[in-house]
């Protein structure tokens, strides 16, 4: 999901009225707001950890938008680490070649 597509969605989820009486899902969705001038795999990955964090400690209820939304942001961050970790092992494997 593009960066820009996701702040639009939380803006949504924010003038929502399903947040308006959990103040712990809201200041997550703002803190994540104002920290999107970070690089989008730092903004994005902080976001899947905190939605994810509150899912596990609330028994995953939440709003089915905010399921959603942790749904589609929570592979990113894993893709992205997935990369690296191939490439490391490569360089592992023809270090061992020599």
């Amino acid at each position: 999901m593009a960066q820009e597509d996701l702040l639009k969605e939380i803006e949504q989820l924010l003038q929502s009225g399903e947040l308006a009486e959990n103040t712990e899902l809201s200041n997550i969705f703002l803190q994540a707001k104002e920290s999107a001038a970070l690089t989008e795999l730092t903004w994005k990955s902080q976001l899947s950890q905190s939605l994810s964090l509150y899912l596990l400690t609330h028994q995953f209820k939440a709003p089915r938008q905010v399921l959603q939304l942790a749904q589609s942001i929570a592979k990113s961050p894993h893709q992205q680490r997935g990369k690296g970790a191939f490439l490391q092992m490569l360089a592992q494997s023809l270090t061992h070649f020599k």
